[in-house]
């Protein structure tokens, strides 16, 4: 688990580019990496 990924979980996705240094959210997208998990959840929230 990256560095960035840890702060998907608590950031939104300006404060991450801005912390990283990241020139774009392409750029950041590169160094997310997001779980099975994270994303069934994510679908979960749309039903309830």
């Amino acid at each position: 688990m990256t560095f960035n990924t840890l702060l998907r979980q608590t950031a939104d996705d300006l404060t991450i580019r801005n912390l990283m240094g990241h020139s774009s959210i392409q750029i950041q997208d590169r160094y997310t990496h997001t779980s099975p998990e994270e994303k069934a959840a994510a679908v979960a929230t749309l039903f309830e």
